[in-house]
């Protein structure tokens, strides 16, 4: 005999009544909010919308990439669009370097020779949104057999590619063959890209203050965050130098205020401490300067002003001080 279901207690039915009107009184309370929506409270302030030391770009119109080919090619394939979202279908491996440096849009097309349709290039125009972003990106994937253009003040070509930055722009056509006549047809392209697109012009004053004796030229590279590991050193150049038979790396980052700089110097040092290095004295007269041995090498970093300046992995004591000790006059004449 089957039993049919017992009615409720009284219990369960107050246990009932309770939990509805605890969803109900939820109900009311979110519409309450809605009415009150206030849209600052969920819009991410400058600080959680932007990496450290990156500048989120506004997007710009498309270009037009064929307004640049040269009369000897003709378009062989579709214009390719991609976003921060889609950058890695494209360029798998390598999307993060743009991500991280800003990286905003990449516009990419193919064009073939009218003459010889298997001679082709395909262009790829990244929008970095900043001058120093596309620097960033130039600078960091350098090619050792580089020859430098004229085509602007960043720009080379290897024996089957060309690289450059104009304005907010980093740009690099390469060729599906090493040929004479279709490196010709992409510096047209660069030229006439050069020419007809409008930038911000202003330069990178940095560069500048670098001391240029025994400054290895074009080894400039600029790192939006992260340099050497360290999340606190942002916006940092650094260089090569040859120094009495060594090769040395410099770096350069500049600060909003000397306090600023003054607590980079510190943290960087205990960084490199609590990452096993040994404090050593210097011997040199640098401003907050801090002097440690890490891995058989020596890490020197000094202030000047609210710039946070000096030698990464240097071979011997010696070689690190004198660098710094160059560096340091450098910028003591060239920021007044």
């Amino acid at each position: 005999m089957v039993r049919g279901k017992s009615p409720p207690s009284r219990r369960e039915s107050t246990v009932s009544w309770v939990i509805m009107g605890t969803l109900a009184a939820i109900i009311i309370g979110v519409f309450v909010r809605q009415s009150h929506y206030d849209p600052t409270l969920f819009v991410p302030s400058a600080l959680e919308s932007q990496a450290p030391g990156k500048i989120v770009p506004r997007s710009l119109p498309p270009l037009d990439l064929g307004q640049f080919v040269p009369q000897d090619m003709s378009v062989f394939g579709p214009l390719e669009s991609f976003g921060p979202e889609t950058l890695s279908d494209k360029i798998n491996g390598k999307a993060e370097l743009y991500l991280s440096a800003g990286f905003s849009n990449l516009q990419c097309q193919r064009f073939a020779s009218r003459n010889d349709p298997r001679s082709w290039m395909e262009v790829f125009v990244y929008d970095m949104g900043t001058l120093h972003q596309a620097f960033a990106v130039y600078s960091t994937q350098k090619r050792d057999e580089a020859t430098p253009l004229d085509l602007t003040p960043f720009s080379y070509r290897t024996r089957n590619a060309l690289f450059w930055v104009h304005g907010r722009y980093y740009v690099e056509i390469i060729a599906s063959v090493p040929s004479e006549g279709l490196m010709e047809s992409m510096v047209a392209f660069g030229k006439n890209f050069v020419k007809k697109t409008s930038v911000d012009a202003h330069d990178i004053e940095d560069l500048a203050l670098f001391a240029r004796n025994h400054l290895e030229e074009g080894s400039i590279v600029f790192f939006v965050s992260n340099a050497f590991g360290f999340s606190g050193l942002k916006n940092c150049f650094t260089a090569r130098y040859h120094v009495e038979g060594e090769e040395l790396l410099a770096f350069l980052s500049k600060k909003e205020a000397p306090e600023e700089a003054e607590r980079v110097v510190k943290a960087y040092h205990a960084f490199l401490l609590e990452s096993g290095g040994t404090a050593v004295p210097l011997s040199t007269d640098l401003t907050s300067g801090a002097l440690v041995e890490i891995l058989d090498t020596f890490e020197l970093i000094f202030r000047h002003g609210r710039y946070v300046a000096g030698v990464h992995e240097a071979p011997t004591r010696k070689a690190a001080e004198k660098l710094a000790s160059m560096l340091n006059g450098h910028l003591v004449e060239a920021v007044r």
